[in-house]
């Protein structure tokens, strides 16, 4: 296991992460674009956290400028959104609802 303070676990750690934004950046152009990507059927309902309760996660996680904040199911994008404007952190959100992504 690499010690990820390490410059070469830095590095590796930056280039997963660019990698991923890179695959979303692909999928939500796909989306953008009107290209026909399979729409998956969900089983829960999409019900959004309230933005007093995204505020105080981000606050009790003690984000800062320099963390990147994933969120997977990101829905409307509240959470990588509040956590880039108001906490000055890089934010990825991946969604697979196609109406949602485009909301964020």
């Amino acid at each position: 296991m690499k010690d990820e303070g390490t410059t070469a676990g830095r590095l590796s750690s930056t280039r997963r992460c660019r990698g991923l934004a890179a695959a979303v950046c692909f999928l939500a152009s796909g989306v953008a674009a009107g290209t026909a990507l399979a729409q998956p059927s969900f089983d829960v309902p999409f019900v959004p956290t309230p933005m007093v309760v995204v505020d105080e996660m981000l606050r009790l996680a003690e984000v800062r400028p320099d963390d990147l904040v994933m969120d997977l199911g990101s829905g409307d994008g509240r959470t990588v959104i509040a956590a880039a404007k108001k906490f000055g952190a890089r934010a990825v959100g991946v969604e697979l609802d196609q109406h949602l992504l485009m909301q964020s």
